[in-house]
C-alpha cells in the first residue's frame, strides 16, 4: 500500500475506500497531497481530494497498478 504523498506524474492507480474502488493515473501535482487525476474508466478529469473528502475508511487501500 501507498502514501498519498508517493504517487508520481503519469503512473496508474488503484484506490479502494468505503468500498468503492476507482482506477485512474496522475495527470499533474497540485500540492503534497492533491493530485490532478483522470479516471481510466469513465475518462472524468478531478482532483484526489474530492474522492478523500469524506475521511479514509477502514478498509482503505492505494496501490500502482
Amino acid at each position: 500500500m501507498l502514501a498519498i504523498n508517493n504517487l508520481r506524474k503519469n503512473h496508474h492507480y488503484r484506490i479502494v475506500n468505503f468500498d468503492e474502488q476507482l482506477k485512474f493515473t496522475v495527470l499533474d501535482v497540485i500540492s503534497d497531497e492533491n493530485y490532478l487525476i483522470k479516471t481510466i474508466d469513465s475518462l472524468e478529469i478531478m482532483e484526489l481530494q474530492d474522492i478523500l473528502r469524506y475521511g479514509i475508511s477502514s478498509n482503505y487501500e492505494l496501490d500502482e497498478i
